[in-house]
């Protein structure tokens, strides 16, 4: 695949999909900083690619740059605003930085698009002690969630 991209955006310098497909190429070869050079360079041309700020904040994580990936996931979610995934990744993002105050905010928003996958990111709070959470749901459907261990 990445011989392919590398010739496709030889060819249509100005196409940001090719650009992106490199990225997609390094992103599978584990190559993650060359990933992160490529979903920029497509970024350059077209800002408005959702899926290529998703995986660029998909890459950010696997560098353990959080911080980063949030960002990139908050461009995103400008894009697709009800795209759970996104929402999930911004939320796993947030936690792994530290910042679980932001993250329950996100469980929150997930839990009223899908509530099967803020649960999946609930559950995996609850099963890392030091972030240890206790989530209560009413019959709105809404939670009040105190964080316990801090």
């Amino acid at each position: 695949m990445l011989d392919w991209s590398l010739k496709w955006a030889e060819k249509e310098p100005n196409n940001a999909s090719a650009w992106g497909s490199i990225g997609i190429a390094y992103y599978q070869l584990e190559r993650y900083l060359d990933a992160v050079e490529y979903y920029q360079k497509s970024l350059k041309i077209n800002p408005d690619n959702a899926n290529i700020w998703h995986a660029l904040g998909r890459t950010y994580n696997k560098l353990k740059r959080y911080p980063d990936a949030a960002e990139a996931y908050q461009k995103s979610l400008k894009i697709s605003p009800d795209d759970t995934e996104i929402l999930y990744n911004l939320g796993l993002s947030y936690f792994l930085s530290g910042n679980t105050k932001e993250a329950m905010n996100v469980i929150e928003k997930l839990r009223n698009l899908d509530a099967e996958k803020a649960n999946i990111l609930s559950n995996y709070f609850n099963s890392i002690p030091k972030y240890k959470t206790n989530i209560e749901t009413d019959n709105n459907i809404s939670s009040a969630i105190k964080i316990k261990g801090f």
